[in-house]
């Protein structure tokens, strides 16, 4: 063999590969044993259904010799007040029922010869038994269990309720039940159930079936079982429990082909006699049918884990010796991770690819070393920039941070240190804004642009504050070289912003809307092409100018302020309230019918009389006038919305003052010249 071939580790590999095969046979043997494992217990399930259905056959055949019996007996009833239900004169009948009865339709029982009722069935109880009433109502022959109500708990052997069977046969003239000829059943461990309650046949190893029960289509038992050698009565009665459980799931058929149930190591069958609607109940211990099996499988597997054993050792032993190279690679490559040994010192020397492998991962390692001395040096000068930066900087890799200077920590209340790793969505004070945010600055970066935004940044003490944000990509198109953010906090610039856009929109004396604000407000309304109602008011005070001349302008600014908040509290917090100068004011009702409005405005009113003021020994008040005017398409603006409401205020002021003046179709026509 040439040596290239002898140092090859694939031909190692390959060598080891045809050991595992042996295993791999192994392995096969026994899922082979597994597979007929399976198939012996699909077996058995069908030899187990195949005996409960044939007793519960037997079972049926009895209940229609019975039926049968009945019917031909029915044929010869002439005089049912007369017929003799004796087991003397009908001894065929005695022989299949424990007791025989003629009723009318009415549930009447005719007297017998020595006047004693059918057993278990007192005098009238017939009458309320659902099956003798179906059987003379539909005139058909019936098989049912006698309920609770029609038991004689006096005679002695009276039987539980459901512990007896009523076979019921019409007897018909001209097509009418003249009477019911019934047949009576005692059921029991003997007799009709002798079939079902014997024992099943042994199928091998003491495996033999075992009655759990005779139960009627609602699951109520009607005949117990008796549990086989070695099985208590409670294993019994839970293998039943649960098996009724399932069978109460699935709807509780009564299926004549039988329902199989696994409950841990027993079968269990449930076989439908229809007619009746009974369930037989059969269980079948699977672990002793397929104890032959187990055995073999438990054999094959010893067997297979002993060559697996060796087989494992021998392969062990040999990638051992042939890998050792390998191994002795390992362990150089991580002392040169730690730092423990020169990048030229120590790589072994091998045959074949592992030889290949460990020159290769020498060269590499004197390169990288050669790499690292420079990114060390980079990354000191690059230290020395971030660390005298005035803004925030930071490195981000993906959506982590990497590398962040003394200015980005000190913002957030962090060590440069424990920055260090963080996700970048932790700084962001909205926790629900922070993937809007990192898809905004993806979306931007990945067009070529820098992302400059605006945000609420969290530190670490829980406060926030405003920050402007930079990021731009290390290398424009390279995502994966990282990214760059810049940080500085503008909390003061956005404060101050704000507080502008407040001044120019809001009355400096009253905190309201100013004219300018209102009418903004009233113009998104108009531009909004709403459709609901909208009552715009124009409030014109009444007697305010008396109150600046006599007590002065401080006094006049304290009434207004009162006014405003009069005004503020009487309406809700989506409607707009505004100063538009002087002593009148303004409301804006969205979504506010006509009716509302008036009663609205109505109130409003009475809020600005009831204001009160103290000022030097006196109580400063006035009152109110306005005017309401509903939106109309016909409007087509702002400005003749308002000029309709300040007609209608003007009548208010015309009419006598403190009073609420709405705009009528003539005032609307003036507010629409031409």
């Amino acid at each position: 063999m040439p040596a290239r071939w002898r140092g090859s580790l694939l031909l190692r590999l390959t060598l080891g590969a045809l050991l595992v095969g042996v295993l791999a046979t192994a392995m096969i043997s026994g899922l082979l044993i597994r597979d007929a494992e399976r198939e012996t217990e699909a077996r058995v399930r069908q030899v187990v259904l195949q005996d409960a259905v044939h007793g519960a056959a037997a079972l049926s055949r009895r209940l229609v010799e019975r039926q049968q019996s009945l019917q031909a007996a029915a044929q010869t009833v002439r005089d049912p007040a007369r017929w003799d239900a004796s087991s003397d004169a009908h001894p065929g009948l005695a022989v299949m029922f424990d007791d025989i009865f003629v009723a009318d339709p009415q549930g009447q029982v005719f007297p017998s010869p020595n006047d004693d009722p059918p057993l278990g069935i007192p005098p009238g109880a017939l009458a309320r038994q659902a099956g003798f009433l179906t059987t003379v109502q539909e005139a058909r022959p019936l098989i049912w269990l006698l309920q609770g109500d029609g038991i004689s708990p006096g005679r002695p052997g009276a039987a539980t309720a459901g512990s007896i069977a009523v076979f019921t046969q019409p007897v018909l003239r001209a097509g009418r039940v003249q009477a019911v000829l019934g047949g009576v059943l005692r059921l029991g461990r003997t007799g009709l159930m002798g079939d079902v309650v014997e024992a099943g046949p042994d199928f091998g190893e003491g495996a033999i079936s075992q009655l759990l029960a005779v139960t009627d289509g609602q699951g109520r038992r009607l005949v117990a079982g008796e549990a086989a050698p070695g099985v208590s009565p409670e294993a019994s009665a839970q293998w039943l429990s649960e098996a009724l459980r399932q069978w109460q799931a699935q709807g509780s058929p009564v299926e004549p082909a039988g329902v199989v149930w696994l409950d841990g190591d027993q079968i269990v069958v449930a076989t439908g006699i229809p007619g009746p609607d009974w369930v037989v109940w059969r269980a079948y211990s699977r672990a002793v049918m397929v104890a032959p099996l187990d055995v073999l499988r438990e054999r094959s597997l010893r067997w297979a884990l002993g060559t697996w054993a060796g087989l494992s050792l021998v392969l062990l032993v040999y990638l051992g010796w042939q890998l050792s190279p390998l191994a002795r690679l390992e362990r150089r490559v991580i002392a040169l991770l730690d730092g423990r040994q020169a990048p030229h010192e120590g790589w072994p020397i091998a045959r074949g690819e592992i030889g290949a492998l460990s020159a290769t991962l020498h060269s590499v390692a004197l390169a990288l070393a050669d790499k690292d001395s420079e990114n060390r040096q980079l990354l000191e000068r690059l230290e020395s920039v971030m660390a005298a930066a005035p803004l925030g900087l930071a490195f981000l890799r993906g959506d982590r941070l990497s590398l962040v200077n003394a200015e980005m920590a000190r913002l957030l209340g962090y060590e440069p240190r424990a920055l260090s790793g963080l996700p970048a969505r932790v700084l962001l004070a909205d926790a629900g804004e922070a993937d809007q945010v990192l898809g905004a600055i993806q979306g931007a970066l990945r067009t070529g642009q820098a992302y400059v935004g605006e945000h609420r940044f969290l530190r670490l003490q829980g406060s926030s504050f405003w920050g402007q944000l930079h990021a731009s990509e290390v290398r424009p198109g390279e995502p994966e070289a990282g990214m760059v953010w810049t940080l500085s906090d503008i909390t003061t610039q956005v404060q101050s912003r704000h507080q502008l856009e407040w001044s120019a929109t809001h009355d400096a004396l009253t905190g309201l809307l100013n004219r300018r604000g209102f009418e903004e407000r009233m113009a998104r309304f108009v531009e909004g092409r709403q459709r609901r109602p909208t009552a715009l008011l124009i409030i014109d005070l009444d007697h305010f100018k008396p109150i600046n001349d006599s007590e002065g302008h401080p006094a006049g600014d304290a009434m207004l302020q009162a006014v405003a908040a009069a005004l503020s509290e009487g309406v809700r917090t989506s409607d707009a309230v505004g100063r538009l100068g002087g002593d009148e004011f303004a409301v804006l009702l969205e979504g506010c019918p006509p009716q509302w409005a008036q009663r609205l405005a109505q109130k409003l009113l009475e809020r600005v009389q009831a204001a009160r003021v103290p000022w030097n020994g006196r109580v400063l008040q006035v009152g109110a006038s306005i005017g309401l005017a509903m939106w109309d398409e016909r409007m087509g603006s702002a400005q003749r919305w308002n000029h309709a409401a300040d007609q209608a205020c003007y009548e208010a002021k015309r009419s006598g003052r403190a009073t609420v003046r709405c705009s009528s179709a003539e005032a609307l026509d003036e507010a629409l010249p031409g």
